[in-house]
């Protein structure tokens, strides 16, 4: 294998790594949005705060999602493209939608299966 081959299967390599690492922080995005937003774990900030942005905010996975991705990618900074910090932006909204794809898959799979449970917080 020449130097340029090898360069070029190094960062193939190097791609396949960075996107397996955004597809964890999908994961991982997911599984927080959707803790803080619908839980009962985090039911006592939820009710504690008043009408406004803040409070739309904490209700919507989609919305938790973006903050919390932009967390890990200034944590991790994948760079799948060209290893440029211009990938970094890109990288957040694909944590973002693949996120959002898992978050609606688990809740069409818990609908399908009749899982879900109509919690209202104005019981406890």
């Amino acid at each position: 294998m020449r130097g340029g081959a090898r360069t070029a299967v190094a960062a193939a390599v190097a791609n396949v790594d960075q996107m397996t690492l955004i597809c964890w922080l999908a994961v991982a995005t997911a599984s927080i949005s959707f803790t803080i937003t619908k839980t009962q774990t985090f039911d006592f900030i939820r009710m504690r705060l008043p009408d406004g942005i803040i409070f739309e905010l904490v209700h919507c996975p989609y919305c938790v999602s973006h903050y919390v991705a932009a967390f890990f990618i200034a944590i991790y900074r994948p760079m799948p493209f060209t290893g440029h910090w211009v990938d970094l932006l890109p990288s957040v909204f694909i944590i973002v939608t693949l996120s959002t794809f898992m978050f609606q898959g688990i809740l069409l799979i818990a609908r399908i299966l009749n899982v879900l449970k109509k919690h209202d917080v104005t019981e406890q």
